[in-house]
């Protein structure tokens, strides 16, 4: 999946070039062809603060392509919107640890001033395929299905096969990875549920509270924080977001465990009864085969572009823990904060998912046709 407007073009361009940057070993390392080194603080920082505007830029860029006509383009902007935000927050992480590093200072010792240090920075092992796909760059791997029919009876047969599994395997991954997401927030309390919920809905900037007299590090650990946290809100959608909160402490309350979870999103989607119908409509289809192979490629495509946006999630949900660690002093309200990322990204990827597969009770998202759609409008 390609980007396709110049300006989101170059404004993905420019963020991947400047992450790669951020990332760059130090002068020692590069000369040692390491992959990792010290680079001076006051060099970290002023890498930081020539990402901070690409980011911003970016996100305002994908988020436009969101409301895109071409269902392709707004998929490759939500994939977009999620790798940036894992990507900030691999950034913030790595301030964050220069910060601390430089709070302990040697061997425990006194705090080394700015100038006088250097800070370690690794660059995260999966940051190339993640800006591949922030640009729609990756390569393309051989899906399920890619041996296609040659007949008509075996067409609808796959067809209808490929859609049962294609149901079942979003509903599962929603499940799963929404259930590991928002358990992460369950045992908080009902008090701060809705705390961190009422978050969710308020300026970034205002959620992020009030933090007075930070060093230049952490104040950038704040800043590329909210960048993640603007990216997963510009992905929701300013309706879809406001309501989330609302919509994830209801889905807490009522399935306290990982199987009512799955119990709990299986009666949002109605998966079941959708791949029966699915199922007859494809067998009683008139299409051809060209209308029939055109519907198999169609619902293994939404299934490989779900898959791509929950395996970037898995990796946020690794990323993001650091969260808890930051000082009050600079994060007045990590816990809630945290817990808000959380409900942002559990709410996404429920909400995506039955954006997927055109869950008629979930409707907060419309970017893709689901699978559902993609077989009525194949085989009409």
């Amino acid at each position: 999946m390609q980007i396709t407007t110049q300006s989101y073009r170059q404004a993905a361009s420019a963020y991947a070039d400047g992450a790669r940057a951020f990332f760059a070993p130090g002068p020692k390392a590069a000369a040692e062809r390491a992959g990792a080194g010290p680079v001076p603080v006051s060099e970290l920082a002023g890498r930081a603060e020539r990402l901070a505007p690409l980011s911003a830029e970016l996100t305002g860029a994908a988020s436009a392509e969101l409301a895109a006509e071409d269902p392709a383009v707004r998929l490759q902007a939500s994939i977009c919107l999620l790798a940036k935000a894992l990507t900030d927050l691999e950034v913030s992480n790595a301030l964050f640890r220069a910060a601390e590093e430089g709070e302990a200072g040697p061997q425990g010792g006194r705090r080394l001033e700015e100038a006088e240090r250097g800070a370690a920075v690794t660059r995260p092992a999966d940051l190339d395929n993640t800006l591949q796909l922030l640009l729609g760059e990756e390569p393309e791997r051989a899906e399920r299905g890619s041996d296609l029919p040659t007949t008509v009876e075996a067409a609808r047969t796959q067809l209808a096969g490929n859609a049962k599994t294609t149901l079942m395997l979003i509903r599962d991954r929603a499940a799963t990875t929404g259930w590991e997401t928002l358990s992460g927030v369950a045992g908080i309390g009902v008090g701060k549920l809705a705390q961190a919920a009422g978050l969710v809905g308020m300026d970034i900037a205002e959620a992020l509270g009030q933090a007075a007299n930070l060093t230049r590090l952490y104040g950038l650990v704040r800043d590329f924080l909210g960048q993640a946290i603007a990216s997963i809100k510009s992905l929701l959608g300013p309706v879809a977001a406001q309501a989330a909160g609302d919509e994830v402490v209801g889905w807490i309350k009522g399935a306290a465990t990982g199987k009512k979870f799955a119990l709990l999103v299986e009666k949002l989607y109605q998966t079941e009864p959708t791949a029966a119908a699915l199922a007859k409509l494809a067998k009683d289809s008139p299409a051809d085969l060209q209308k029939l192979v055109v519907a198999i490629q169609g619902v293994d495509a939404l299934e490989a572009a779900y898959r791509k946006q929950i395996e970037l999630v898995g990796k946020i949900l690794k990323v993001c823990k650091y969260v808890k660690l930051v000082p009050a002093v600079a994060l007045p309200q990590g816990q809630l904060v945290l817990a808000a990322v959380y409900i942002l990204v559990g709410g996404y990827v429920v909400l995506a998912g039955g954006d997927y597969v055109d869950a008629q009770r979930l409707k907060l998202i419309d970017r893709v046709p689901g699978v559902r759609r993609v077989l009525e409008a194949s085989l009409a």
